[in-house]
């Protein structure tokens, strides 16, 4: 007769990883790291894509000069060794120890906030759009950067017809700094970018040691992600923001604070609409799920509110680009692959994919519909899909999962991080090989 399965399965014995390698791992990470950021602040070149229009000492930051950029050959290689060691910095985080995985994950962050804007300019588009808000008055969801010609930020902006796909909370944050300059926007865009990361690190082991899993394990899942640290601190990306949010979210769950978690997801989305994902999954994994949709309307009618306040009519113009951007292909995309490999019509990769992630997200809302304390883990696989069928994906947007993976004590979602991770990291690296 078979046994039936318990609602908490027993956890799998941890991968056995030698102690040498749990100690040399994340140190090895850091020194690697250490080289991108040294390398980058050198002169100009394809490390830093704005620093081909102008590479003032402001920009460089204070790593600049000592030494010179690598190759963009030698960044694929480097890449590539960070993705590999990542899987063994994550499997020996329990014999590390906490206190050690958190010094190697500071270290490396602290390593990429000195670093120039590592890879891409999206954050001369953040500081771009604030200056249109705020010097300009004119609305980010209506204008793109071709209306900032005499401003200092104009020629730092890679995109110019470009409307804002950023929610109104994000935007509203961004306008802090205007009164910096575009030197100084830069700068805390890059503080902000470190202290995300670190806050998704820590209320992401926090929430899972409360879920019972082990924190260092969690740490080291999020904070040690070589796309994370190069991307995403590096390149100062306001995904950070929305993930650390996220997982404060996952921490309420964790905490029994149903209402508070989803009021809190829901200002995550009020940053980024990816992260709409995660408030049905939240209401559902609540102790209460009529108190926490009470709570996720309540946060929702005071971001709708206060974004009406603060932009009228011409927040709709955020749909727009959202449309926009949807409609792009990014080459290193699983759709734009499976179409190179397969020899089919983009379209049509993306009309299968899309359908296939859409089914993922249905099964997953069930499932956390009849288990609620899986909640956790199905947003994940859901959330896990839409990067798969995603045309338009970036490597950073890795840190959309990252919290989720860490808290859901699912090693086959653990897995499939450490695969999307590989996927998403060596598709750049490629590139750069090429």
């Amino acid at each position: 007769m078979p046994v039936p399965q318990t609602a908490h399965p027993r956890p799998r014995a941890p991968v056995a990883i030698p102690a040498w390698a749990c100690a040399l791992a994340p140190g090895i990470m850091v020194a690697l790291m250490s080289v991108v950021a040294v390398s980058a602040a050198g002169a100009p070149s394809r490390l830093v894509p704005v620093s081909r229009r102008a590479f003032p000492a402001w920009m460089a930051g204070p790593l600049h000069g000592l030494a010179k950029p690598i190759s963009q050959r030698a960044f694929g290689i480097v890449l590539i060794l960070l993705i590999a060691l990542y899987p063994v910095a994550v499997l020996g985080a329990r014999r590390l120890g906490l206190r050690g995985v958190l010094i190697a994950v500071v270290a490396a962050h602290v390593i990429l906030l000195l670093a120039p804007p590592l890879l891409t300019g999206d954050v001369f588009g953040y500081i771009g759009y604030a200056r249109l808000g705020v010097l300009h008055g004119s609305s980010p969801y209506t204008h793109g950067a071709v209306a900032l010609h005499h401003d200092a930020v104009h020629r730092f902006v890679l995109w110019h017809d470009v409307h804002s796909p950023y929610g109104p909370a994000f935007t509203l944050l961004s306008y802090l700094t205007v009164p910096l300059g575009v030197a100084g926007a830069l700068w805390a865009f890059k503080v902000m970018a470190m202290a995300a990361g670190l806050a998704c690190t820590g209320l992401s082991a926090a929430a899972a040691g409360r879920a019972g899993g082990a924190p260092a394990h969690a740490a080291a899942l999020v904070g040690l992600n070589p796309l994370l640290l190069v991307y995403a601190v590096g390149g100062a990306h306001n995904d950070l923001l929305v993930a650390a949010v996220a997982a404060a979210a996952l921490l309420a769950l964790g905490a029994r604070r149903g209402a508070l978690a989803s009021g809190t997801a829901i200002l995550a989305a009020a940053m980024k609409t990816s992260a709409l994902l995660l408030a049905p999954f939240v209401i559902l994994g609540a102790p209460s799920r009529r108190r926490a949709l009470a709570g996720a309307l309540a946060a929702a009618a005071l971001c709708t509110g206060a974004a009406v306040l603060a932009f009228g009519s011409s927040l709709t113009g955020m749909v727009g680009a959202l449309a926009q951007q949807q409609r792009s292909v990014s080459r290193h995309s699983m759709p734009s692959e499976v179409a190179s490999l397969s020899g089919l019509d983009i379209g049509t990769v993306r009309a299968m994919l899309g359908a296939a992630a859409a089914t993922a997200a249905a099964v997953a809302l069930v499932h956390a519909w009849r288990h609620r304390h899986r909640a956790v883990a199905a947003a994940g696989w859901a959330t896990a899909a839409l990067l798969v069928s995603t045309a338009w994906l970036l490597p950073w947007y890795i840190v959309w999962l990252l919290p989720l993976a860490a808290v859901a004590r699912d090693r086959r979602l653990q897995t499939a991080t450490f695969v999307l991770t590989a996927f998403m990291g060596v598709t750049h690296a490629r590139l750069g090989l090429g």
